[in-house]
């Protein structure tokens, strides 16, 4: 994927749609704190009183919720946080996908 379309939106609409996504990481990207497990699960949280919200869930079923609460850029860090760290732990294999 191109870098300028490789937002926060499109790339947690691709993921939740089981597109898995695989572009140039630019120079200037950090982790976003907001993709970070903990805080995911943090976020999640604040819909307890929800009727939909269920305990103990999978990070995956956290993911589609926040995402269909309109809670994207959190979806979309985590997703980038992850490329990330598999370009960063193993450059040479992902730079071929």
């Amino acid at each position: 994927m191109d870098i300028k379309y490789a937002t926060f939106e499109n790339i947690a609409h691709s993921e939740i749609n089981s597109i898995s996504l695989y572009y140039k990481i630019a120079k200037n990207w950090v982790f976003s704190k907001k993709g970070e497990e903990k805080e995911i699960k943090k976020r999640y949280q604040k819909y307890h009183q929800e009727h939909d919200f269920i305990v103990n869930p999978t990070l995956d079923f956290i993911l589609r919720y926040l995402y269909k609460k309109g809670d994207i850029e959190n979806v979309g860090a985590y997703y980038r946080n992850q490329r990330m760290k598999q370009a960063e732990n193993d450059p040479e294999r992902y730079k071929k996908i």
